[in-house]
């Protein structure tokens, strides 16, 4: 049966007058294993990149007339939802007989919304792997689909039948390796760095994230993390598939969050590595915790593990320099700022780089809470940061907070992590803006040369003004390198 799956994002580029993502790390894991599990499943499965910054109408419904796909799977988060409903309407437009499904964070935590959508006819609650291939299975046999775990599934005129969720898929193994064939047309520089997801589910229950939300929705284990065996297994076979590949992005939440399972998969890269002419370089996240920290012997430990594993950087969640607001409003783990000093200068020691996350904005953060972020960041020197302005997303405990005081402006639609839709009492949005902008000046003045400060702080603003131009000149970075 054919199968289209749909990926919308704003982090596209105009290639050939169609999006396109930039580089493999770009490929996202919710729907690149939907399509690679129908692919699995014996299903002709087509995979589709659009972006509403870049003109789609034409090229999504001539695509549509040519496959005549049965059934079109989208994903959604929440900013792209309206424009996952339109594009749904096109599929109806085109024939009404093909089935429309839609999955992601956005459905998960707001299902009663996301079903009343009129061109929808199903949407996915939780994990869909293994629900979606039901699915198929049932349409492929011309029957009304019925009794599908995780699925909510318009029957009759105005009839809902709300399936529950099933539980989590408890061995990560099980579940195919994605199928980079589907994503070659969509991505520019196939050299480009590569993600490898190896863990799903995250310990920590903080209030900006939708993980705290979704481990309610089922039952099992939701943090799960695949054997370092199928890790390399996968390795080798995207090796394959890019052999110009050089660094890779061990995809999950926290490496910390399994002591045991660290050192073992970092065992497993370094035997690995060992084999090879050119060792393979590795980047994952790392959060941090106050009781891994203060342990010296653990912490020395651990590093010394990821440098055997030639682990060069870690993403690093520090989100708030306030230890007030990481621990009043948004539920961080345990850390103070002490150890985050403690802990970059560590890395330094190894001679692993940091890239630390950031938010601001955040409900309840006033500009002297923010100063706070700027002074702990300069003092941590990381090799570059991650600075995103807070985006209420519906169904988090944050987006709750916010709502019930009153912060979010409506009617304001924004370039998610590069505006503000919040009025807040403390900070207000022009004064987001300009700190957002002067944001590497004031960490690393006195550190680096004026003439790559101002160069940041440029981007900075195009990031802020023209959040689509910004795309362009990341998109034109990895051509040029490709020459």
């Amino acid at each position: 049966m054919r199968i289209l799956c749909v990926y919308t994002t704003d982090v596209a580029v105009k290639v050939n007058g169609r999006a396109s993502l930039i580089i493999p790390t770009d490929l996202p894991f919710g729907i690149a294993s939907i399509a690679t599990a129908l692919k699995s499943a014996g299903h002709d499965v087509e995979m589709l990149v659009l972006s509403k910054g870049i003109p789609y109408k034409a090229f999504f419904s001539s695509f549509l007339k040519d496959f005549r796909p049965r059934a079109v799977c989208f994903t959604s988060v929440s900013t792209q939802f309206d424009f996952v409903t339109e594009l749904a309407a096109l599929v109806k437009g085109s024939t009404r007989d093909t089935f429309v499904i839609v999955g992601g964070a956005h459905t998960t935590l707001n299902p009663e919304e996301s079903v009343s959508c009129r061109h929808i006819d199903a949407i996915c609650v939780g994990e869909g792997d293994e629900s979606i291939v039901e699915l198929a299975e049932q349409i492929e046999k011309g029957q009304n689909p019925s009794a599908i775990l995780g699925l909510w599934i318009k029957s009759g005129a105005d009839g809902i039948e709300k399936n529950p969720p099933g539980p989590f898929i408890p061995d990560l193994d099980s579940i195919p390796h994605i199928d980079r064939e589907l994503w070659d047309k969509w991505i520019i520089n196939r050299d480009g760095p590569v993600s490898v997801l190896i863990g799903r589910g995250c310990p920590n229950r903080c209030t900006y994230c939708s993980n705290h939300a979704i481990a309610r929705i089922a039952s099992g284990r939701y943090v799960r993390m695949r054997s370092p065996r199928s890790v390399i297994s996968e390795l080798g076979s995207v090796l394959e598939h890019y052999p110009g590949a050089d660094t890779f992005y061990l995809e999950i939440e926290t490496l910390g969050a399994n002591h045991k399972y660290l050192f073992e998969l970092c065992e497993a890269l370094a035997d690995m590595n060992e084999k090879r002419e050119s060792p393979l370089r590795f980047g994952v996240n790392y959060a941090l915790a106050d009781r891994v920290i203060e342990d010296s012997v653990l912490l020395r430990k651990i590093f010394v593990a990821m440098k055997k594993a030639n682990i060069v950087y870690l993403n690093v969640g520090l989100e708030s320099g306030s230890e007030r607001i990481r621990k009043e409003v948004l539920r961080r783990p345990k850390y103070s700022n002490h150890s985050v000093i403690k802990f970059c200068c560590y890395a330094r020691e190894y001679s692993i780089d940091i890239r630390m996350q950031l938010l601001m904005g955040i409900p309840g953060e006033s500009r002297e809470d923010f100063m706070d972020t700027v002074r702990l960041v300069r003092e941590s020197q990381p090799t570059l940061y991650y600075l995103n302005i807070f985006y209420p997303y519906p169904g988090t405990d944050l987006y709750k907070l916010a709502n019930n005081n009153g912060y979010i402006m409506k009617s304001r639609k924004v370039f998610e992590r590069r505006g503000t839709n919040l009025r807040l009492p403390g900070f207000s949005g022009l004064q987001v803006k300009s700190e957002f902008i002067m944001f590497y000046l004031k960490v690393y003045r006195g550190h680096r040369s004026w003439p790559v400060i101002a160069m940041h702080t440029a981007v900075s603003f195009i990031q802020l003004a023209f959040p689509r131009l910004s795309n362009l000149l990341r998109g034109l970075k990895y051509r040029l390198r490709l020459k």
